[in-house]
């Protein structure tokens, strides 16, 4: 006994010493194939970050949405050629103003720098507010430079990491209390302003479960969003914009492999695109938006009702806390399958809905084979770098080049299967 004592005693300590030496690894390799490229590169490889907020500045707002002059002004600012702010709503310029006071390479080296910051610190807010053991807790930060979305958003300099620490943000701070529906809902405000997509598509859990004060918040926020930014790009701006959105999903580069959802897939599977897509298993676009169409309503209806039938107290403790952001948690996965594009660094957002699952099975499901296997499979699809960006795929190959829709597919299955307990 004495002896097992020792043993289990020692195991204790080591562990968290083993966490601390895996990581200094991992984000060393981190650090050597991603971030230390980045941080000294003399420019953004999606220019529009800095392009975009610079051309406010010095008042040719009016280019934003003009493919072209974008283009030929961004290579006269020194920066690379980029597509304007298409697909990004008018207020996502807001944030990326204060980049644009600073010249390119500095604004560079800032970004990620604050990048890294805000992933560190979402990761820590949301596995703290779970009590974990200091084991876990040193156990997830230490493997997060594996999270292949992660690396990709640094690498091609995206704003995911922002987008991450604004949708933890408003989920830790969900309770009820006047003060946290506030700050949480400012910050799902600043998660719209952003990403206006998963800022809407993400509200609707908080509307279901009717916290009308957040949802009050964060509808301010936008709405003043929504207004300075008309001010900027004038209706012209909303104008193309919308415009421009309502046919992203019909458009021919939808439909390669790089975007990793439900429309690109049928797409691919059904939709002959000269250049893009040019080996469909079939040449039937009706079906493939009638696949479209079904899919999504069938995920979101499942979600709607799951949603509306589990009700969950306030958190106060780190159980409560991973029950009360299952409903959040399982819309987030639908949300990234059912957009009308998700590249690699879109599921950046998954380490939500991972972590918050992982955290309610490590904690009080040990013995759910179906919750295991499901959440393990999403880990296996979403993690790793598989090269499914390929060009071209032909015929029914393409289904082994949606490894991330299955995986967002699988961790919204495990969500499921866990919103079973209520309290």
């Amino acid at each position: 006994m004495t002896c097992a004592a020792d043993g289990k005693g020692l195991l204790a300590r080591a562990l968290p010493l083993v966490m601390i030496g895996v990581g200094l690894l991992l984000w060393a390799d981190f650090y050597v194939r991603v971030l230390g490229p980045a941080l000294r590169a003399d420019h953004f490889p999606t220019s529009t970050y800095w392009v975009a907020p610079r051309l406010v500045i010095e008042g040719r707002a009016q280019l934003l949405y003009d493919v072209d002059a974008f283009g030929d002004a961004a290579e006269g600012l020194g920066a690379h050629r980029d597509r304007g702010f298409i697909p990004n709503a008018p207020p996502g310029v807001l944030p990326l103003l204060p980049f644009g006071l600073l010249p390119e390479a500095t604004a560079y080296t800032l970004w990620t720098a604050l990048g890294i910051a805000s992933v560190l610190l979402a990761v820590l807010l949301l596995v703290r507010a779970f009590e974990p053991s200091t084991v876990a807790l040193l156990g997830v930060i230490a493997v997060l430079p594996l999270f292949q979305p992660l690396r990709w958003n640094f690498t091609v300099g995206q704003e995911f990491a922002f987008v991450l620490l604004a949708l933890v943000g408003a989920a830790v701070a969900h309770r009820a209390r006047w003060r946290d529906s506030a700050v949480a809902g400012a910050s799902h405000g600043a998660l719209a302003i952003l990403k206006l997509y998963y800022g809407l598509a993400l509200l609707v859990p908080a509307a279901i479960q009717r916290r009308w004060r957040f949802v009050a918040v964060a509808a301010g926020v936008i709405s003043v969003a929504v207004a300075l930014s008309t001010l900027i790009v004038g209706i012209d701006g909303w104008r193309v914009w919308i415009e421009t959105s309502i046919g992203w999903r019909g458009r021919p580069e939808t439909t390669v492999t790089a975007y990793q959802t439900l429309n690109s897939l049928f797409g691919h599977l059904f939709r002959l695109e000269p250049g893009w897509n040019e080996g469909p298993v079939l040449d039937a676009p009706i079906l493939a938006e009638a696949l479209w169409w079904s899919s999504v309503a069938a995920l979101g209806t499942v979600s709607v009702v799951v949603v509306r039938r589990t009700r969950i107290a306030g958190p106060s403790d780190g159980r409560s806390m991973a029950r009360s952001l299952v409903p959040l948690a399982i819309f987030v996965p639908v949300a990234l399958v059912a957009s009308p594009i998700a590249e690699d660094y879109h599921y950046v957002l998954g380490l939500f809905p991972v972590i918050v699952c992982g955290a309610i099975l490590f904690r009080e499901r040990p013995s759910s084979v179906p919750a295991w296997l499901c959440f393990l499979g999403a880990i296996a699809l979403i993690a790793p770098p598989w090269p499914f960006n390929q060009q071209p795929v032909y015929g029914w190959w393409a289904l082994l080049f949606y490894p991330r829709v299955y995986g967002a597919l699988l961790l919204w299955l495990a969500l499921l299967a866990l919103r079973g307990s209520r309290e």
